[in-house]
Formats: structure tokens, sequence, C-alpha cells
């Protein structure tokens, strides 16, 4: 019993050495005027280093922020009532299909509005300043097609696409509005991997042996008490 003892020591000391980690990369796009044909690139995107280990799962989250400027002139001669909505639509892309097809989980939408109808009357122009939404999404991917799919050296190219559908009603009146929308998001992607088990230095492994060989010796010499 003793020496199966002394046996599992070193044993249980390497498996112990097996561990999990995280590696966290990110990225912004500052705010700019929403453009569908315009998808910019979160710069610095790093892709899952596999020499840390074998990653397990891939959390991507996605966050946007946007603003409406409504301005608007009622060029009638009569008075009116206005409302102006702006629906956003936020998503990701990549040059990557692969990486591509994932991110298409994560598109989500939102609008801001100038609220209820508003009296505006006759030759009155009103602004009704910035309106503001934020958002966000987030995807786990942990089937081993999609980990494949972040893995390697160099940078992902996750580029997001923003788009701002307007609409304005109104009772009455005839009105000439001007709405500018800007929007801009982050991403952050969070890879959880399964360390490589650190095998301990000879020199440590020797050292344990002797430790555990003197304290059998000990206790083989020791008399038993009366």
């Amino acid at each position: 019993m003793l020496r199966q003892s002394l046996f599992a020591v070193p044993l249980l000391l390497v498996s112990s050495m097996a561990s999990a980690g995280t590696m966290i990369t990110s990225g912004s796009v500052e705010f700019q005027e929403t453009d569908f044909n315009s998808v910019p690139v979160f710069p610095d995107l790093a892709r899952f280093d596999t020499n840390l280990g074998t990653l397990s799962s891939v959390l991507v989250e996605f966050f946007g922020e946007a603003t409406s400027e409504v301005t608007t002139v009622n060029t009638s001669n009569e008075e009116g009532w206005f409302r102006s909505t702006s629906d956003f639509v936020f998503s990701l892309g990549s040059a990557d299909s692969d990486v591509g097809a994932l991110l298409g989980a994560l598109a989500f939408s939102g609008a801001t509005s100038t609220g209820a109808l508003l009296n505006i009357t006759a030759g009155a122009t009103h602004d009704f300043g910035v309106l503001n939404f934020s958002g966000g999404s987030s995807a786990t991917f942990s089937a081993p097609d999609e980990l494949s799919a972040f893995e390697g050296p160099g940078v992902l190219e996750i580029g997001v696409s923003t788009f701002a559908l307007v609409s304005n009603s109104n009772i009455n009146g005839n009105f000439d509005t001007q709405v500018v929308s800007n929007a801009g998001g982050t991403v952050k992607i969070t890879y959880t991997y399964d360390a490589p088990p650190v095998v301990p230095e000879p020199s440590s492994v020797i050292m344990l042996g002797l430790a555990g060989g003197l304290v059998g010796a000990v206790l083989r010499f020791r008399k038993p008490r009366a």
C-alpha cells in the first residue's frame, strides 16, 4: 500500500498541471454615416493561435449604436402633423466565407422615432435633435467545423454593415425633411481553450522521487510501538 501511494504522488502532480484558458480580441468601428454598400472592417481581430492549446468554444459579442438627426420644414400654407421613424439594421460579414456564414446569426435591428405626430404650423421649421439607438447580440460556437473557421495565423477580416430605412408620416401640410443617420459598433471575441499539460522538469520528478523514498525509508525502519 505504501509503494502505491508513493507512485500516485507524481502522477497526480502531472495531471493537475493541465488547465483551461481564454484569449480575448476586440475591435471598434467609429461613428460614420450609414451606408448599406459601405462595410468598414474591424481592426486587429486576431484568429486563435493553436499553439496555446485546443480551442473548445468561441463567443462573439456584437454591440451597435446609431443616431438620427431629423429636421423638417412645413412648406405648405396650412398646419400639419408630422412624425419620422428610422429603422436600423446591423449585420456582420467577412471575406472568409466560413466565418461570414457563422456571423449571419448576429444580425439585429432597432429603431428611433420622433414620437407621436407633432403639430407644425405653416412655414415653420422643427429640429427634433439627435435620436439615439443601441443594441447588441451574441452567439457561441463550439462545433469542430465552426471552431476551425476561427483558427490560424493572422487576423479575421470582419466588417459591419449598417442600414437606415427612414419613413415619414404626416397629416395635412407638406414637409421637406432631412435625416442624417450615423452608426458604429464593437466586436469582442472570447476564445476558450484547453491548454496542454505542463510536463515537470526532470529534476523536479527526481526530487519528488527522492522525497518519496525517504518517507518510505523512515516508515520501514520505524519500530512499531509496544
